[in-house]
């Protein structure tokens, strides 16, 4: 039995209940939503997911090294993944971290 694991995942559990889970998983959703219509107008989206009425919070956008290297030295955490750039939303994100993506990516000029 470990003792420390399960101390901690009752922790986690407790705090999460103290927030509202289902606000916070709301709001998450939210977040996923906006950064969504915004990917879509940049036109980042595969095809595949804009036809979709539901997509999860990680979307795998259209970009290059160059894209990549740039979100990283802008301080947006994101991995390289096949012939894109996968990122992701969690509960804590923010819109004005939505929006600093989105200004990271307009200001690259070569949308």
């Amino acid at each position: 039995f470990n003792f420390l694991g399960a101390t901690s995942l009752n922790f986690a559990i407790e705090r999460l209940n103290e927030w509202d889970f289902s606000k916070l998983l709301q709001k998450k959703q939210d977040l996923s939503n906006k950064l969504r219509r915004e990917l879509d107008r940049l036109e980042l989206l595969d095809a595949t997911v804009k036809g979709r009425s539901k997509h999860s919070s990680i979307y795998n956008i259209l970009g290059d090294k160059k894209r990549y290297n740039s979100l990283i030295e802008n301080e947006i955490r994101c991995k390289q993944r096949g012939n894109g750039i996968r990122i992701s939303l969690h509960f804590y994100n923010t819109e004005e971290d939505i929006e600093h993506l989105v200004n990271c990516i307009e200001s690259e000029g070569h949308l």
